[in-house]
């Protein structure tokens, strides 16, 4: 702010011209003097525990508003079962905005997110065709997505805070994919006209359901 304040009293003074209190206006609107970033932790569904930050600024910028706060947040889960013949992958990250219209606890917030669900098993022996055998398969799920929400928060002291939020993800841009594979050969569905499996778009259908979300957080206030 100070450079541009410089540059504005430069161009005045070039131009013969007495820089008014009105020029120096101008430039101090919409200004951020101080960003707070706290960290956040969360159980959640569907993925259950997230970690991430939460951030407000102090300033005469709109994005400064007392109303207003702004948020990232991702999580990732690896589950492995059946001594490894299955395995569970989450994926998600999302970052947005914190709209509070009343003192607590009321808050509104949207987010815009991606998500990715892998599910990976060991079938053993599935015969694909006459000549083709698969021994693994996994299915996978990938979407961005909008997360308009509705929670509350509540203050347990001076420092945390606790919140629990009720939200929606709607899918944007979703996909899909079935990959089959043998782990002897090498061969799978990427390389193999045998193991290739017409599914994308009922995939990218069950992809496009929307899913509820469910978020218990809290905020350290740094």
């Amino acid at each position: 702010m100070r450079k541009l304040t410089s540059v504005t009293l430069f161009c005045t003074t070039l131009l013969g011209l007495s820089p008014s209190a009105h020029a120096f206006d101008s430039v101090s609107v919409n200004s951020v003097d101080s960003v707070s970033i706290n960290p956040e932790l969360a159980l959640s569904l569907p993925q259950p525990l997230q970690i991430g930050a939460m951030a407000y600024c102090e300033g005469s910028s709109f994005l400064c508003d007392d109303s207003l706060s702004y948020f990232i947040t991702g999580g990732y889960l690896g589950l492995s079962l059946n001594s490894g013949s299955r395995s569970l992958q989450l994926y998600t990250a999302e970052l947005g905005a914190r709209f509070f219209p009343v003192e607590f606890p009321l808050f509104f917030s949207l987010g815009i997110g991606y998500r990715s669900i892998t599910y990976s098993v060991n079938i053993s022996a599935f015969q694909i065709a006459d000549s083709s055998v698969a021994s693994n398969a996994a299915l996978s799920f990938y979407s961005f997505y909008a997360e308009p929400a509705v929670g509350w928060q509540f203050s347990l002291s001076d420092t945390f805070a606790l919140s629990f939020q009720l939200g929606l993800q709607v899918p944007l841009f979703p996909g899909g994919n079935l990959n089959l594979y043998n782990t002897q050969t090498g061969a799978n569905s990427n390389n193999s006209d045998e193991l290739t499996v017409d599914n994308a778009n009922y995939l990218s259908r069950i992809g496009n359901i929307p899913l509820p979300t469910m978020q218990l957080r809290l905020t350290w206030f740094l």
